[in-house]
């Protein structure tokens, strides 16, 4: 049991590291900004940035986009809809 309480702890402060290193810049939003001239869907965008979980991709890098303006959506009335896509002007 012990050897497993280290390794939740160990793997928390990993995953806590990761994430700190791993949100978005002013650089990666611009580039996120040029992909989306045409409509993209999360997964699209989250093969793009190379990030497998399109969950981490939509909260740290499409949602603070679109609450900025800078990306919109093209279902506006559903943001959680499966078919949601997003794209800038």
């Amino acid at each position: 049991m012990k050897n497993q309480r280290n390794w939740k702890a160990s793997s928390n402060y990993l995953f806590f590291h990761y994430y700190n290193q791993h949100t978005s810049n002013d650089n990666e939003d611009i580039d996120l900004i040029r992909f989306c001239k045409s409509p993209k869907s999360r997964k699209e965008i989250a093969e793009y940035l190379d990030i497998k979980t399109t969950s981490f991709v939509t909260k740290e890098y499409i949602q603070p986009l679109v609450d900025a303006g800078k990306l919109k959506l093209t279902i506006p009335d559903k943001p959680k809809s499966k078919n949601q896509k997003y794209y800038s002007d």
